[in-house]
């Protein structure tokens, strides 16, 4: 990744620079922004967004993280009842915790879908207040977008 960074920023030095991903992409791109931060010379990276992260760091690293101005503009989108935006639990032992800005979607299954942004990494009014989280076509069906069959069709 460091490599094929700054191979591209050199050939494209005015280029924006967004990072994305879905579930485990998702939380190896959260913990990638800190590094692609330094590798373009510690200016912010134009656009984060992920899909389905799983919690990626204890309190004290959701603190850190956002506090730090490594993003120009970023949200944690969840869906519905995906249960890996869960995960790992916050309870004792793990006490693992989400960083800040969350964009909830209740369901996309309907055309229209309304989203309620979150400012806080664990917030009740986005997807901590789902009671009953084990919605794995959640997980796999953001913005309609078939996960699992888009990701069998890469060789």
């Amino acid at each position: 990744m460091v490599s094929g960074f700054q191979t591209l920023r050199q050939k494209y030095p005015n280029s924006k620079v967004f990072i994305t991903g879905h579930s485990l992409g998702a939380a190896v791109s959260a913990h990638a922004v800190p590094v692609i931060f330094q590798l373009n010379n510690n200016k912010p990276i134009d656009i984060f967004y992920n899909f389905g992260s799983p919690r990626v760091g204890d309190q004290k690293y959701a603190s850190w993280f956002n506090s730090q101005n490594f993003i120009q503009l970023f949200g944690r989108i969840t869906n519905g009842a995906d249960p890996v935006v869960h995960l790992p639990p916050m309870g004792y032992p793990i006490q693992f915790y989400h960083y800040n800005h969350e964009i909830f979607y209740p369901s996309f299954k309907s055309q229209g879908t309304k989203h309620v942004q979150c400012y806080k990494g664990e917030d009740n009014s986005c997807a901590d207040g789902v009671l009953i989280d084990t919605s794995i076509s959640d997980h796999l069906s953001y913005f309609g977008w078939d996960w699992t069959n888009e990701a069998n069709k890469c060789e």
